[in-house]
């Protein structure tokens, strides 16, 4: 809860205490109308009441007007926006404040009220005494829509929109253009979108807009808007026709001279899939790739690329100021060529989402798409075939012929028969691995800065073999990737096999046998055994005797001085 409430707070929303199981405030709250509690006083208050509910003051404070549904109560009218489902059964829809006074209104429709400015409402995750505060569309998910003035009836509830309404300011109007856009074409019938359509947005551009779009610019967001509503799916009822093409269209077509967007490695016109565990610096090595497809460089110095191009890196997982610090490092210069959507909450399980997301893509045509991470973009159950169908539908909306998405995703927990390059330790259903173009297993390799990267599912040509590539300054002191040669699988078999026997034991107390080892690891005894010699002769490990002369494993009593890890059993 503490948590919840300090995120809120940095989200630019002000909080207040309220008294647990209930929605009544625990300070004098005027205060906080026009002042934001600071992070010291949200932590002072759970220390006094750690049970506490989340209150956020409504209006200007916190940028939201609230329209409380209740229990029964209609959305009918009320556009789709972050939405709260209530104690009660209710529903609270959070718009964008419009700058000016929204009064506090009771029964500005049947069951609804109107949280504006001087109010306040419950947040999740917060449990009244009907029930607990859910968000249904969370505003980390989704940006909120503007409030609906001209929804509610009664003059007192919120000021007339035609005369109090800010207009929507010059950098503003091509966005609000195109959102005004697709809500009337979205309820209208085909028939009447040139007429009742056209004529809306028309008078929405004279009337709500600081400086209108001049006609044809206006016409043109008109038609993009009315073509990517007609390609939606057909209301129940309406009729579908397909349109095939000859083998003679096909071979009149044409298609991008190279298959690569990295020689050998990733396909232009496909899904490549990196994937490892925590800290193995995929997204790093990412970042590499897309320095690479924007100069041209070889990827990590070995593979090369066949055309440059512009990169947009979609990361809803790492925080701006990394990833500029990490280019930096890197020794990448400015450049409009590296774009980035971070923490925008893109969501490829949210059809508003995609489409705009797709917009944008094709506006800026790059060559390479980054996502990071896969499971940072939807909500769907990963286990789920179907469910992760979607989401790479989706996903498949934004290549091209000339453009390759390169997806982030987590492995497993480690199993025992896994084998790199094969997509069994990808986390979620098989099909995800179906879905691909090329799979890049990445492991790192101990605490070092070395990483096995392993290809493989690569449909247009026989995978590489796997490669170490290490974490190097140049000779500039910038730190990079760079290739450090094909695997011997012998013997990285023989390291991983020791770092899983390692990783059993946790803390001094922790004592195997050495057929406790094979039973939690499912690795050959002989590996084990090996990976157990090595440990012990590494200064890692130690024994006892057991009962019947077992030996039992335990680590060293000086482990904060190990010895250089040997790969090779004591003779």
């Amino acid at each position: 809860m503490k948590e919840t409430a300090l995120k809120y707070a940095e989200m630019g929303y002000s909080i207040i205490p309220i008294r647990a199981k209930s929605k009544k405030p625990l300070v004098d709250w005027k205060r906080y109308q026009t002042e934001r509690a600071t992070p010291e006083e949200i932590e002072k208050w759970f220390k006094e009441w750690p049970n506490m509910n989340i209150g956020i003051i409504t209006g200007a404070i916190s940028g939201i007007a609230v329209v409380d549904v209740e229990n029964g109560g209609s959305l009918e009218g009320l556009p789709p926006t972050v939405t709260a489902k209530t104690g009660g059964g209710g529903w609270h829809l959070y718009y964008r404040h419009p700058g000016h006074k929204v009064g506090n209104e009771v029964r500005t429709r049947e069951l609804t009220d109107v949280r504006g400015d001087g109010g306040y409402v419950v947040a999740p995750p917060s449990v009244s005494e009907k029930g607990a505060y859910e968000w249904s569309v969370a505003p980390w998910d989704t940006p909120m829509e503007a409030f609906p003035a001209h929804v509610f009836a009664n003059p007192k509830a919120v000021p007339r929109i035609d005369e109090d309404l800010v207009k929507v300011p010059v950098g503003r109007r091509n966005d609000e253009a195109t959102r005004y856009a697709g809500r009337v074409l979205h309820f209208l019938p085909p028939p009447l979108w040139d007429t009742a359509g056209w004529g809306a947005l028309k008078e929405w551009n004279e009337t709500r807009v600081e400086e209108p779009l001049e006609e044809k610019e206006l016409r043109d967001v008109f038609e993009s808007i009315a073509k990517r509503e007609a390609e939606k799916d057909p209301a129940e009822g309406e009729s579908i026709a397909y349109s095939g093409e000859t083998l003679t269209d096909l071979y009149a077509d044409t298609f991008p001279d190279n298959l690569w967007l990295v020689d050998g490695l990733i396909p232009i016109g496909g899904l490549t899939m990196f994937s490892g565990r925590p800290k193995s610096f995929k997204t790093y090595i990412m970042q590499n790739l897309a320095m690479s497809v924007v100069t041209g460089i070889p990827f990590l110095g070995r593979f090369n690329i066949p055309e440059k191009g512009r990169v947009l890196i979609i990361d809803e997982e790492n925080p701006r100021r990394l990833i500029r610090d990490r280019f930096r490092d890197m020794g990448m210069p400015e450049t409009d060529e590296i774009v980035l959507l971070s923490r925008k909450g893109v969501r490829l399980d949210k059809p508003q989402s995609v489409e705009a997301v797709v917009d944008y893509v094709n506006e800026l045509n790059p060559r390479l798409i980054v996502i990071d991470s896969l499971t940072k973009l939807h909500s769907k159950n990963e286990n789920q075939s179907n469910e992760m169908s979607d989401v790479f539908t989706a996903m498949k909306k934004m290549l091209a012929d000339d453009r390759a998405i390169v997806l982030i995703h987590h492995h497993n927990k480690a199993s025992k028969q896994e084998k790199r390059g094969d997509g069994q330790s990808i986390r979620g259903s098989s099909d995800i691995f179906a879905e691909l173009d090329a799979y890049i297993a990445v492991d790192r390799k101990g605490l070092t800065t070395d990483v096995i990267m392993t290809p493989g599912a690569l449909r247009i040509a026989e995978e590489p073999e796997a490669f170490r590539a290490s974490l190097v300054p140049d000779e500039y002191g910038h730190e990079i990737f760079a290739y450090q040669g094909e695997v011997d699988e012998k013997n990285e078999e023989r390291a991983a096999a020791v770092a899983a026997v390692r990783d059993l034991f946790t803390s001094p107390e922790t004592k195997q046998t050495v057929q406790d080892c094979i039973d939690w690891t499912k690795l050959p005894d002989t590996d084990v055994r090996v990976a157990l010699k090595i440990l012990e002769k590494n200064g890692v490990l130690t024994h006892d005797i057991g009962p019947r002369n077992k030996f039992i494993y335990r680590l060293a009593d000086s482990t904060g001085n190990e010895k250089p890890a040997e790969t090779e059993p004591a003779s």
